[in-house]
């Protein structure tokens, strides 16, 4: 009968729980335990079950751990443990599940390793480990799940790889891993999720790369060196994608077996150096990323009739001419599979088409995107007017139309977007007087209206024409009204207020006996003093 161990008060675990050899489960995750995992667990030989994550742990990894040859599960995930993997490591031969990751373990992945032959599970994720893969994971035939992204590995994958049949997630991703990727990884039927990005890959990837990978759903790469995809234009997959990620590698065309991928949601290949048109999306995708690229001609009208497009980025390309409307009826017939598209994106929440060459107006079916979050078409040709149906965009939260010929007033039904917390026109032809009222209040920023000569009002400061005269005749009115209004109360102030004075003064010598007598003896002494002063200036005067 099993036996549990838990800790219920946060603490440290005891050399003592080196006493509990019939102890078979360890629990304790998420037990607020810091301190080291103590050398006498090796004592624990019928241990089976040691789950130590989300926990404070530091020190290393006892190489007692050796000794617990009946554990199936070891799993340290999210702790504070340093140094390296013990050699002793490999002596765990029924382990089925490794986990070590967000730790700060380095240093090279022991060759031990490759004696876990009964491992399902490998995550070595978020730690500093360096040097290559060791080629003896190549022995762990039965593994599902390797997992070593952000770490500092270096080298190539080896090819022992390839052998690892069972295999169905191999993320390798954030490395420093570089050469050119084994062709043998095509043979891996099983597999599920390949991600290669951000590592330095070299080379070719070919159609020969995925000859067996019926299973592949999501593939991911991209690269820090020079690394290129050569595909023949006439390949079909065997697999069917939710997801492909590729970004800092050289794609020459666009990729025409994109469009037989019936469930593919997530396309991001931006950054690739695609010279060519695009052609066709498949009517599933959610998110298109083509964004960095030398892609040209005119933007397909069936981009515009994705059904479940809700973000759309191509931005930085090389496209022109006028953006198409998004309503038209379009039947795409690529290599055999008939396509129809009928419905307006009604769903779709951010636009990105910046810095290409479209010209033409802003088509006003625009404004029937109603859950339009984002618009960004700066850096164009658009010439023509803002539509004035602009505000039916009532849940628009950025909108950029900077650096295009636009013209025209600006239209007031801005002012209706309520949830408008970006807005860039600067460097248009926008003429009048900017709007003012509601959400417009509280984007005061004139650089969002700067290189528009002809706009005028706030919050730039330029006037508008018979702005200046009102509002200085209203100024001088105001201060002839003051100034007149504050004449007439001093004068009719002044004989109220001396008469109230000379009747205080008055009634004060009545009442006051001391102060009347003080007030008239001080008259006497003062009159005194004059007349003496005039008698002895005329004495003067005579002699």
């Amino acid at each position: 009968m099993a036996k549990l161990f838990y800790v219920i008060i946060p603490g440290s675990i005891s050399q003592s729980i080196g006493n509990l050899t019939a102890l078979t489960q360890v629990y304790l995750s998420d037990s607020s335990i810091e301190g080291i995992i103590p050398e006498s667990i090796g004592a624990l030989k019928s241990l089976t079950y040691l789950d130590l994550s989300f926990n404070n742990h530091g020190g290393f990894i006892p190489q007692s751990i050796g000794n617990l040859t009946s554990l199936i599960i070891l799993d340290l995930y999210n702790n504070q443990i340093r140094g390296l993997i013990p050699e002793s490591i490999g002596a765990l031969t029924s382990l089925t599940r490794l986990d070590l990751s967000l730790n700060y373990l380095h240093g090279l992945i022991p060759p031990s390793i490759g004696n876990l032959i009964s491992l399902f599970d490998l995550y070595l994720k978020y730690n500093r480990f360096s040097g290559s893969i060791p080629a003896e994971i190549g022995n762990l035939t039965k593994l599902s799940d390797l997992t070593v992204s952000a770490n500092r590995f270096t080298g190539s994958l080896p090819e022992s790889l390839c052998q690892l049949n069972n295999l169905s997630a191999l993320l390798v991703d954030d490395n420093q891993l570089g050469g050119s990727i084994p062709k043998c990884i095509g043979k891996l039927s099983n597999l599920e999720i390949m991600d290669l990005v951000s590592n330095s890959w070299d080379g070719i990837i070919s159609e020969h790369h995925f000859v067996n990978l019926t299973n592949l759903f999501s593939f991911r790469i991209s690269s820090r060196s020079n690394l290129m995809v050569n595909i023949s234009s006439r390949w079909v997959p065997p697999f069917q994608l939710n997801d492909i990620y590729m970004d800092y590698i050289k794609v020459p065309k666009f990729p025409k077996w994109l469009i037989t991928q019936r469930s593919l949601a997530d396309i991001t290949v931006r950054n690739t150096s695609i010279s060519d048109t695009i052609l066709a999306i498949p009517n599933s995708v959610r998110y298109l990323d083509l964004s960095n690229n030398h892609m040209f001609g005119n933007i397909p009208a069936l981009l515009c009739n994705l059904t479940s497009l809700k973000t759309m980025l191509v931005s930085d390309n090389k496209f022109s001419g006028a953006l198409p409307p998004y309503e038209d009826i379009i039947i795409d017939d690529p290599k055999g599979y008939e396509l129809t598209y009928s419905s307006t994106l009604d769903f779709l929440y951010s636009i990105d088409l910046s810095n290409n060459n479209i010209s033409g107006e802003i088509p006003k079916e625009l404004t029937n995107l109603h859950g339009l979050l984002s618009l960004n078409i700066a850096g164009n040709r658009l010439s023509g007017r803002i539509p004035d149906t602009i505000g039916k965009l009532d849940k628009l939260e950025f909108l950029d139309l900077s650096r295009n010929e636009l013209a025209g007033h600006i239209p007031q039904s801005l002012s209706n977007l309520s949830f408008l917390s970006h807005l860039n026109l600067s460097f248009n032809d926008f003429s009048g007087r900017i709007p003012t009222g509601n959400q417009l209040r509280t984007l005061d920023d004139p650089s969002i209206y700067v290189g528009n000569n002809q706009l005028c009002g706030p919050p730039i400061l330029k006037p508008c024409p018979g702005d200046t005269d009102s509002h200085d005749f209203h100024n001088n009115n105001e201060n002839e009204f003051y100034s007149d209004d504050e004449h007439v109360w001093f004068y009719a102030g002044i004989g109220p207020g001396l008469l109230v004075g000379f009747l205080g003064f008055c009634a004060s010598f009545h009442f006051i006996p001391t102060w009347r007598y003080f007030y008239f003896h001080s008259v006497e002494r003062f009159s005194d003093k004059i007349a003496l002063s005039i008698a002895l200036w005329w004495r003067r005067f005579q002699n």
